[in-house]
C-alpha cells in the first residue's frame, strides 16, 4: 500500500500467516468499529487461525509515509493443522 492507500474490507475464513516485507504504520478497522494503529517491522510475521465460524473482517490503510507491504499465505486445504 502506498502512503494513504487503503485496502478494502475483506473477510478471512481460513488460517493464514503474513510477513511484513516493507514496514511502516498501518491503520486497521474491524467490523465492530474498532480502529487499530500499528507499526509493522520488516520481517514481522504472525499466524492467525480463522474459520467460517470464527472469521475476521477488516481493512488496512497505510497511515505512514512509506510503502507498507505484506506477503500473506492462506492455508486453503485440510492438509494443514488448524489447532
Amino acid at each position: 500500500l502506498a502512503p494513504g492507500e487503503r485496502a478494502p474490507f475483506h473477510r478471512h475464513v481460513t488460517p493464514y500467516l503474513w510477513t511484513c516485507v516493507d514496514g511502516g504504520i498501518g491503520r486497521q478497522r474491524s467490523r465492530d468499529g474498532t480502529v487499530r494503529l500499528r507499526r509493522y517491522a520488516v520481517g514481522e510475521t504472525e499466524y492467525e487461525k480463522h474459520s467460517s465460524d470464527h472469521d475476521k473482517v477488516h481493512d488496512q490503510e497505510n497511515a505512514g509515509e512509506t510503502i507498507l507491504r505484506f506477503v500473506t499465505f492462506e492455508l486453503l486445504n485440510d492438509r494443514f493443522p488448524t489447532s
